[in-house]
């Protein structure tokens, strides 16, 4: 295939038609949408740079509100908040600039306290100071006019034409909409909007609740314009006195703090808005003083009855407050909120301040507050239905699945793993060696009732109380790994790890040392308060599929699939953890067997927030990621070449689709070249997206849709080869959503019937639960393998920072060392270790 040769995206070859037709109703209203005057786009430019959203809204309500009726001829508008203003019809210019003098009580964060260590002047001289300035900040604002667009687009694209205008067109009305949200006071955040009016104010601890919002789009469909709308929860700090809020949050009372949670504090706290109790003046955080409200002074300056400083006195913040304000301090040593800048700092006591309601919390939830969070935006479905395929164990035993489930007791797995030499290793402290080998024992008789043979376990290796003690989690991996090789007659095909809890600094260099390493599978838990036969099943289900095993089959006939030879890839692109702009990791897994129930993998980091795989095919073939996994295909499968390639990709929006044609099929054609100038097997691909707003209730009743739900009517788009299917089992607690499948390539000629089964189909493989999931299993897989590697890559720059002369990425590892933590042992490489 040539480099340069356009491949565009298809269109929609048809409707499914086979299965039960059922009644839905869907979260989408139609819009009757008349209006065919153009909108006209200006960029507006602010100066000084205002980086707040709100803010900006503020100088540009300020700009209409003086200029409107004459500059503007009154024409209204929509501002996105940051830089896109549109209108109906155009401004009277194309270009200008306004001077906007906005209102000092508009303005948040006013000071109330100014100076530093050697100059703070505080309230009084704060005060005084604002009695002779401008109650006014002044801007200089700039309209250009950039772009003309035609809203006529959109109803062209609802007819099945595909103007280039038209997703500017539908900017411009969820525009709209965010303007009238923002204009009510609501909080925006992307294509939501919440206010703790308008649902359930949930309490999900730490100083964390919930509120609850909608979101709202305009999507194109078949029907016509539809407004998608959705409810939506957010994490909002809650407005409580400071003090309050920092107990709630590390649980415990802040005078009893040590020097680690005033760190923890300073990172908390900074960016949060607060006002004080005795001024009703608003701030920003910036920080926390170096010293306890005791220790600190500045400098007042003491003037005459003309004006000029006659002295300088050093006073005390205790003293200041108990003068100026009669407050005496109770808590004087405690640190003070820094509310100033770097170079100016500006200090307040803790019990003064008060936050400011309306923040969200964008800090990482704990387990808990995840937990909670998840009971607090379930909302109910309307109904439930069933689904009905046969699911094949070992032996001659079948299920029929119930609601997508099915059930593994008295049951052995399809294929069952031989386990000739494992170990265990525990890090707990609590569990003495009874307990250990407890688990262990019971973990063994619950894989051998499933099939699987299991030796008994070599050795247990509980680690000594001197080294519970190291502060470098690599260290005691290493001291027990080494202890453990010592012990062991050769290398084993199971380390089984007990890990303290599931946020363990164990976990990581515990995972790159066996897979990087040692080319040794391994399986963690953290020991359960009541462990039973179903919790171990679960432990068995996945060290089968890692150690060679598969636990159920389908026993179905797959549609276009059993009768020729196919592979089927699943590619994942997922950022780097802790990187804000560095590393992504590009996962890839392809499938090794006819049943699709065991796939190989491979990964590799791509710098810079790119998400097109870039290393899909290499000019040096052995370096890409299909040739080795084609590769490996051919070696399990007796040299078969597979005559169809049928790809899921995960993590790529409409906007991508282009780029997945013209970059990553061009990879995979190469791949085929390089094979042999001769083989040219037939391509599918097939886009999830599973961040979406759409969801559907049954007419009737009061549960979930029934797994094996598809929708590509009605709402699919106009032309694109789009539909959406509910896989999985929904509780009652919550509301199934859909995944939503993008064909944007087919050479195979599937018809619409065979994709949808076979991806309902795909859902079922899944081997670490007994039950169908909400994507396909290979994309699912993508993920873990995509997952796992940021896992290994947590705290492996840290190992290595002396190596300062090694080429470095964006996110500051070095190179050689990310490929190195990444690389799995050549005795798993082709295993499911990630799983």
């Amino acid at each position: 295939m040539e480099s340069k040769q356009q491949i565009t995206q298809m269109q929609r070859v048809g409707y499914g038609l086979q299965g039960v037709a059922v009644d839905l109703l869907c979260n989408y209203f139609r819009v009757k949408y008349r209006h065919t005057e153009d909108a006209y786009q200006y960029n507006v430019f602010i100066e000084p740079e205002v980086k707040s959203k709100g803010m900006s809204r503020q100088v540009v309500a300020k700009l209409y509100e003086v200029f409107g009726l004459t500059e503007f001829g009154r024409k209204s508008y929509a501002f996105d908040g940051e830089r896109i203003l549109y209108t109906i019809g155009s401004l009277p210019f194309n270009s200008q600039e306004f001077q906007v003098l906005l209102d000092e009580e508009r303005r948040p964060g006013r000071r109330e306290v100014a100076g530093s260590s050697s100059s703070l002047g505080f309230e009084e001289a704060s005060r005084k100071k604002r009695k002779t300035m401008s109650d006014r900040r002044g801007f200089k604002v700039r309209v250009d006019f950039t772009s003309r667009i035609s809203m006529r687009s959109i109803l062209a694209v609802t007819q099945g034409q595909q103007p280039k205008e038209a997703q500017d067109a539908l900017r411009v009305l969820d525009v709209v909409l965010r303007e009238h949200a923002s204009s009510r006071g609501y909080l925006l955040v992307r294509d939501s909007f919440f206010h703790s009016s308008l649902g359930k104010v949930g309490d999900i601890g730490e100083g964390v609740e919930s509120w609850t919002g909608y979101d709202v789009s305009f999507k194109p469909t078949v029907s016509g314009l539809a407004l998608n709308l959705d409810l939506s929860t957010t994490t909002m700090i809650k407005p409580l006195p400071v003090l309050d809020f920092l107990g709630e949050h590390l649980r415990k009372d802040p005078r009893m703090f040590n020097q680690g949670d005033w760190m923890k504090v300073k990172r908390i706290l900074k960016g949060i808005r607060i006002t004080t109790t005795h001024t009703a003046l608003n701030h920003k955080i910036f920080g926390l003083s170096p010293e306890p409200a005791q220790s600190l002074r500045f400098s007042k300056k003491i003037k005459d009855q003309t004006g000029t400083v006659a002295s300088i006195e050093e006073v005390n913040i205790v003293d200041y407050y108990q003068a100026t304000y009669n407050l005496r301090l109770r808590d004087i040593h405690l640190p003070c909120l820094d509310v100033g800048k770097a170079s100016r700092p500006v200090y307040l006591p803790l019990e003064f301040c008060r936050i400011l309601p309306g923040q969200r919390y964008t800090k990482k939830l704990t387990s808990s507050q995840r937990a909670k969070l998840i009971l607090e935006s379930r909302q109910p479905p309307d109904m439930r239905k069933n689904l009905v395929k046969k699911i094949n164990f070992g032996g001659t035993l079948k299920e029929v699945p119930h609601d997508g489930r099915w059930n593994l007791n008295n049951k052995i797995m399809r294929k069952p793993a031989e386990i000739k030499l494992w170990a265990v290793a525990s890090f707990c402290s609590f569990l003495n060696q009874g307990k250990v080998e407890y688990l262990s024992f019971s973990l063994q008789e619950c894989c051998r009732a499933k099939g699987m043979v299991m030796a008994d376990v070599h050795s247990f290796h509980i680690e000594d109380r001197n080294m519970q003690m190291c502060p470098n989690p690599t260290e005691r991996v290493e001291f027990m790994l080494g202890k453990m090789q010592k012990s062991l007659p050769g290398r084993p095909d199971l380390i089984f790890c007990i890990l303290p809890e599931k946020t363990s600094n164990l976990y990581a260099p515990l995972k790159r040392a066996c897979q990087a390493m040692l080319g040794v599978i391994s399986q963690c838990i953290v020991p359960p308060a009541k462990p039973n036969d179903q919790y171990f099943t679960n432990v068995a289900l996945k060290i089968n599929v890692k150690c060679g095993g598969y636990n159920s089959v389908l026993n179905s006939w797959i549609p276009r699939v059993s009768k020729i030879p196919t592979i089927i890839f699943g590619i994942d692109v997922s950022r780097g953890v802790g990187d804000s702009f560095g590393t992504s990791i590009a996962a890839v897994v392809a499938s090794t067997d006819p049943h699709y129930a065991r796939y190989a993998a491979r990964v590799k980091i791509q710098t810079g927030r790119n998400d097109i795989v870039q290393g899909l095919h290499d000019e040096e073939k052995e370096q890409g990621m299909i040739w080795q996994l084609l590769m490996h295909f051919y070696r399990v499968n007796a040299n078969l070449q597979p005559q169809q390639i049928i790809i899921y990709r995960d993590g790529v929006s409409e906007s991508q689709f282009e780029h997945i044609l013209q970059e990553e099929l061009l990879a995979f054609k190469k791949v085929f070249h390089q094979l042999s100038e001769s083989y040219n097997p037939k391509v599918t691909i097939i886009v999830v997206q599973k961040r979406h707003h759409t969801r559907f209730f049954p007419v009737r009743g009061n549960n979930n849709v029934a797994p094996g739900t598809v929708v590509d009517r009605d709402i699919s788009r106009p032309k694109d080869y789009d539909f959406f299917l509910c896989s999985h089992f929904g509780s009652n607690k919550g509301t199934s959503r859909p995944s939503h499948y993008n064909v944007i390539f087919d050479e195979n000629g599937f018809s619409p019937d065979d994709i949808q089964q076979l991806t309902n189909y795909l859902c079922y493989t899944y081997a670490k639960c007994t039950t169908a999931i909400s994507v396909v299993s290979p994309v699912y897989y993508a993920h873990l393998a995509a997952r796992n590697s940021q896992v290994c890559l947590e705290g492996a720059s840290m190992e290595t920072a002396s190596q300062s002369s090694e080429a470095s990425s964006p996110a500051g590892r070095p190179i050689t060392l990310q490929t190195k933590a990444l690389t799995a042992h050549k005795d798993i490489r082709d295993k499911m270790f990630f799983c």
